[in-house]
């Protein structure tokens, strides 16, 4: 099975990393795979274990669209090239996330919260959300982020 690669891009000025841990909160607007129907909002976590009815394998996220008879799962793919934004990469397309989709196409993705973002002097900032596109904070050493 393909898996499907989540690209960003951002702009960090004083950020040194945006991350995010195993309890993240994925959203993102799905599509079925073979057919027009789509579901928005969805949401799951690297944490979550679903067993597949019917089968031996789990999921992260499941769904049985009305018209067939099977589940269409989402399961988060741990990779070496996932996981951050550093500052090196500042306004260029990089890997963030994968994810292996049966049956299901990832069609936007919906930032929340619970991104992790560290500054340049190293303070670590938790629960950030990005639902705006936009965020910005002050660190008493360094200024504006």
């Amino acid at each position: 099975m393909k898996n499907t690669v989540l690209r960003i891009k951002a702009e960090l000025e004083n950020v040194k990393k945006l991350y995010y841990d195993d309890d993240f909160l994925w959203v993102f607007n799905i599509k079925d795979s073979t057919s027009s129907l789509t579901r928005e909002n969805i949401q799951f976590r690297n944490t979550d274990v679903l067993e597949i009815p019917n089968s031996r394998g789990t999921a992260n996220f499941l769904i049985k669209w009305t018209e067939y008879p099977k589940y269409s799962t989402i399961n988060f793919v741990k990779t070496k090239t996932g996981c951050s934004y550093d500052s090196g990469a500042d306004n260029d397309w990089r890997d963030f996330a994968t994810f292996e989709c049966r049956g299901i196409e990832l069609v936007e993705f919906l930032p929340q919260g619970n991104f992790i973002v560290e500054d340049t002097k190293g303070k670590i900032y938790y629960d950030v959300n990005l639902s705006d596109g936009n965020w910005c904070d002050y660190n008493q050493v360094s200024g504006c982020l």
